[in-house]
Protein backbone atom coordinates (compact mmCIF):
# COMPACT_ATOMS: atom_id res chain seq x y z
CA UNK A 1 0.00 0.00 0.00
CA UNK A 2 1.57 3.20 -1.16
CA UNK A 3 -0.18 5.37 1.78
CA UNK A 4 1.13 3.25 4.14
CA UNK A 5 4.49 1.69 3.27
CA UNK A 6 7.46 3.91 2.08
CA UNK A 7 8.65 3.51 -1.28
CA UNK A 8 12.18 1.85 -1.84
CA UNK A 9 14.61 4.13 -2.09
CA UNK A 10 18.66 3.88 -3.45
CA UNK A 11 20.55 1.40 -1.82
CA UNK A 12 20.83 -2.66 -1.62
CA UNK A 13 17.24 -4.01 -2.27
CA UNK A 14 14.87 -4.74 0.82
CA UNK A 15 14.52 -8.38 2.26
CA UNK A 16 11.19 -9.49 1.71
CA UNK A 17 11.21 -12.14 5.00
CA UNK A 18 11.88 -8.91 7.20
CA UNK A 19 8.68 -7.15 5.92
CA UNK A 20 6.76 -10.75 6.52
CA UNK A 21 8.38 -11.19 9.59
CA UNK A 22 7.36 -7.80 11.09
CA UNK A 23 3.98 -7.63 9.82
CA UNK A 24 3.04 -11.06 11.41
CA UNK A 25 4.82 -9.72 14.47
CA UNK A 26 2.36 -7.01 14.53
CA UNK A 27 -0.59 -9.41 13.81
CA UNK A 28 0.37 -11.25 16.55
CA UNK A 29 1.17 -8.82 19.23
CA UNK A 30 -2.15 -7.13 17.95
CA UNK A 31 -4.26 -10.44 18.71
CA UNK A 32 -2.34 -11.00 21.70
CA UNK A 33 -2.82 -7.82 23.50
CA UNK A 34 -4.03 -5.06 21.18
CA UNK A 35 -2.84 -1.42 19.90
CA UNK A 36 -0.94 -0.71 23.41
CA UNK A 37 1.78 -3.63 22.62
CA UNK A 38 2.79 -2.53 19.33
CA UNK A 39 5.53 -0.74 19.32
CA UNK A 40 8.28 -0.50 17.38
CA UNK A 41 10.82 -2.06 20.49
CA UNK A 42 8.22 -5.00 20.88
CA UNK A 43 7.68 -5.68 16.74
CA UNK A 44 11.63 -5.43 15.98
CA UNK A 45 12.17 -7.73 19.10
CA UNK A 46 9.15 -10.32 17.81
CA UNK A 47 9.99 -10.58 14.09
CA UNK A 48 14.05 -10.53 14.62
CA UNK A 49 14.72 -7.38 13.13
CA UNK A 50 15.96 -4.17 13.93
CA UNK A 51 13.97 -1.30 14.29
CA UNK A 52 15.64 0.33 11.46
CA UNK A 53 14.72 -2.13 9.11
CA UNK A 54 11.23 -1.66 10.36
CA UNK A 55 11.52 2.77 9.86
CA UNK A 56 12.81 1.89 6.65
CA UNK A 57 9.65 0.11 5.31
CA UNK A 58 7.18 2.27 7.91
CA UNK A 59 7.37 5.55 9.42
CA UNK A 60 5.70 4.62 12.63
CA UNK A 61 3.46 1.82 14.92
CA UNK A 62 0.07 3.20 12.72
CA UNK A 63 1.32 2.23 9.17
CA UNK A 64 2.36 -0.50 10.59
CA UNK A 65 -0.91 -1.50 11.61
CA UNK A 66 -2.80 -0.55 8.81
CA UNK A 67 -0.13 -3.17 6.53
CA UNK A 68 -1.05 -5.58 9.06
CA UNK A 69 -4.62 -4.89 8.07
CA UNK A 70 -4.48 -5.31 4.66
CA UNK A 71 -2.28 -8.25 4.88
CA UNK A 72 -5.04 -9.72 6.94
CA UNK A 73 -8.04 -8.66 5.59
CA UNK A 74 -7.06 -8.01 1.99
CA UNK A 75 -9.08 -5.93 -0.27
CA UNK A 76 -12.18 -6.53 -0.67
CA UNK A 77 -12.92 -8.29 -4.08
CA UNK A 78 -16.21 -7.59 -5.81
CA UNK A 79 -16.89 -10.34 -7.87
CA UNK A 80 -18.54 -10.00 -11.42
CA UNK A 81 -21.30 -13.34 -11.02
CA UNK A 82 -23.48 -11.77 -13.24
CA UNK A 83 -26.55 -11.06 -10.49
CA UNK A 84 -26.40 -9.02 -7.88
CA UNK A 85 -27.44 -11.76 -4.75
CA UNK A 86 -23.80 -14.22 -6.04
CA UNK A 87 -21.98 -11.53 -5.64
CA UNK A 88 -23.45 -10.01 -2.13
CA UNK A 89 -23.21 -13.83 -1.36
CA UNK A 90 -19.43 -13.70 -2.34
CA UNK A 91 -18.47 -10.58 -0.58
CA UNK A 92 -19.96 -11.58 2.60
CA UNK A 93 -19.14 -14.80 2.81
CA UNK A 94 -15.15 -14.08 2.17
CA UNK A 95 -15.52 -11.30 4.86
CA UNK A 96 -17.50 -13.53 7.62
CA UNK A 97 -14.39 -16.26 6.79
CA UNK A 98 -11.81 -12.86 7.29
CA UNK A 99 -13.26 -11.64 10.44
CA UNK A 100 -13.81 -15.47 12.28
CA UNK A 101 -10.11 -15.60 12.09
CA UNK A 102 -8.85 -15.35 15.63
CA UNK A 103 -7.47 -11.49 16.58
CA UNK A 104 -9.23 -10.21 13.68
CA UNK A 105 -11.78 -7.85 15.81
CA UNK A 106 -9.11 -6.86 17.59
CA UNK A 107 -6.81 -5.90 14.67
CA UNK A 108 -10.06 -3.68 13.26
CA UNK A 109 -10.59 -1.86 16.54
CA UNK A 110 -6.92 -1.01 16.38
CA UNK A 111 -7.01 0.21 12.86
CA UNK A 112 -9.55 2.34 13.60
CA UNK A 113 -7.82 3.64 16.83
CA UNK A 114 -4.51 4.19 14.48
CA UNK A 115 -6.60 6.06 11.81
CA UNK A 116 -7.96 8.49 14.46
CA UNK A 117 -4.60 8.79 16.16
CA UNK A 118 -2.92 9.60 13.64
CA UNK A 119 -3.95 11.72 10.97
CA UNK A 120 -1.23 11.25 8.40
CA UNK A 121 -2.68 7.19 8.21
CA UNK A 122 -5.69 8.43 7.39
CA UNK A 123 -5.34 9.02 3.87
CA UNK A 124 -4.09 5.73 3.06
CA UNK A 125 -6.37 4.07 4.93
CA UNK A 126 -8.96 5.86 2.76
CA UNK A 127 -7.62 4.99 -0.31
CA UNK A 128 -7.29 1.29 0.97
CA UNK A 129 -11.16 1.18 1.90
CA UNK A 130 -12.34 3.48 -1.42
CA UNK A 131 -9.24 1.13 -3.68
CA UNK A 132 -10.95 -2.25 -1.83
CA UNK A 133 -14.54 -1.27 -3.58
CA UNK A 134 -13.56 0.29 -6.19
CA UNK A 135 -12.22 -3.30 -7.42
CA UNK A 136 -14.35 -6.22 -9.88
CA UNK A 137 -13.24 -9.65 -10.25
CA UNK A 138 -13.78 -11.58 -13.00
CA UNK A 139 -15.22 -15.07 -12.04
Amino acid sequence: MAGARLEPGPGRPRQEHVTGAVLSAVLELMTEQGLTAVTMDAVAARAGVSKPAIYRRWPGKHGLVLAAAETRIGVLGMPDLGEFRAELEAVLDARLGVYRIPGTARLLAGLIAAVEEDGTVRGAYQRYVTGSWARREAP
